[in-house]
C-alpha cells in the first residue's frame, strides 16, 4: 500500500497547483474587398491568447500591400468588442514597429466604408504612415496587446462582427477591417471568417476560448503509474 503514497501525493500536488494557460491561436485573411488592381491575399491576423485576461493580436501584410491611411469613412485597422465585455484596461501597440502605429485611446464608433461600424481601431502615427494613401510605402507588421482588468477575462469570443448595413448590404459580418493599397490602388479590406489553430504546431481543432491544460491529464498518468506498481507488487 505504501507504494501508492507517492503517487497519490503527486496527484494531489497536481491538483492544487495553479494550470499552465495553453496558447491557441485563431487566424483571419483579409480577403474580403471591392478594390480593383489589386491581387493576391492582402494580410493575415492572428489572434493569440495568452492569459485568460490577455490576448495578443497581430496583423501581417502580404504580396506587397502597405497601410493605406486614406482618411474620411475609412480606418487603418478595426475591429470590435463586444459591449458585454468587462472594461478593456489597456491596448498596448507593442512589437519593433510600435513606433509606427497610434491608438486613437478612446471607444469608437469607427467607420470602416464599406464593411461597417467597429468599436476599436488603430491609426498610423504622424511619422510612420501620413495622412494621404500609400505614399509612406509603410508594410510594418501592426502587434497589439490587449488585457482586461484582474478579475476579468477576454477570449476571442469577445471579438465580434462590424454592424449596420448599408445600401449596398455590407457592413454586418465582419471580424476586422484594414485600409491597405497595392500598386497604388487603396481600399478596405476585411475578414468575415476565421481558422483556428494552434501556437506554434497548427494543432487545429475548436480552440474558441483558451482553456487551461486540465489537470486530469496528469493525474490519469499519476494513477497509471500507481497502477504499474501495484501489479508489479503482486507480480512479486
Amino acid at each position: 500500500m505504501r507504494h501508492l503514497v507517492l503517487p497519490i501525493a503527486a496527484a494531489a500536488a497536481l491538483l492544487a497547483a495553479p494550470a499552465a494557460f495553453a496558447t491557441p491561436t485563431e487566424m483571419f485573411n483579409l480577403d474580403q474587398t471591392g478594390v480593383t488592381g489589386t491581387s493576391g491575399l492582402p494580410g493575415v491576423v492572428t489572434l493569440t491568447q495568452t492569459s485568460s485576461t490577455q490576448i495578443d493580436l497581430s496583423v501581417v501584410l502580404k504580396n506587397g500591400f502597405v497601410w493605406a491611411n486614406t482618411g474620411g469613412p475609412h480606418t487603418l485597422f478595426a475591429f470590435s468588442l463586444d459591449s458585454a465585455t468587462e472594461s478593456i484596461a489597456n491596448i498596448a501597440i507593442t512589437g519593433a514597429n510600435a513606433g509606427d502605429f497610434a491608438s486613437p485611446g478612446v471607444a469608437g464608433p469607427y467607420t470602416a466604408n464599406p464593411y461597417g461600424v467597429y468599436t476599436n481601431a488603430i491609426w498610423c502615427s504622424a511619422t510612420g504612415c501620413p495622412h494621404g494613401g500609400t505614399s509612406s510605402n509603410l508594410s510594418a507588421v501592426l502587434d497589439l496587446s490587449i488585457t482586461v482588468p484582474t478579475g476579468d477575462t477576454i477570449a476571442y469570443s469577445d471579438f465580434v462582427t462590424s454592424t449596420e448595413q448599408n445600401k449596398n448590404g455590407k457592413g454586418k459580418g465582419y471580424y476586422f477591417a484594414a485600409d491597405l493599397g497595392q500598386n497604388g490602388n487603396t481600399g478596405t479590406f476585411a475578414s468575415n471568417s476565421y481558422t483556428y489553430g494552434c501556437a506554434g504546431n497548427g494543432c487545429g481543432g475548436d480552440n474558441n476560448n483558451g482553456v487551461p491544460e486540465p489537470a486530469s491529464m496528469a493525474v490519469l498518468g499519476v494513477g497509471l503509474v500507481g497502477l504499474g506498481l501495484a501489479r508489479r507488487r503482486r507480480a512479486t
